[in-house]
């Protein structure tokens, strides 16, 4: 499950706004925002978690679940430079 730990460290990543992931997503950026502030796992429909995390995939984020002592987080894959708006616009 994805956190809003995640959410935000994977659009901070991307160098994207919120209104940017908001107006890609078709999700109000207000209902994003709450959702980036959770700490726990997103408490959302799971279409609406599938969009999210198939957004984030098609730009080369991974999110990691964590192990041990590592917290889950995000990866980036090698290709993410070039599926990354440098702008911080969507593509």
């Amino acid at each position: 499950m994805v956190t809003g730990i995640q959410l935000r460290m994977a659009r901070a990543a991307l160098r994207l706004k919120i209104d940017d992931v908001a107006e890609q997503l078709e999700i109000p950026w207000a209902r994003l925002q709450r959702m980036e502030r959770q700490d726990d796992s997103l408490s959302i429909d799971p279409d609406a978690l599938s969009r999210l995390e198939a957004f984030f995939d098609a730009r080369g984020v991974c999110f990691t679940s964590g192990n041990g002592s590592l917290l889950p987080g995000v990866a980036l894959r090698g290709e993410w430079a070039t599926a990354a708006p440098a702008s911080g616009e969507p593509s």
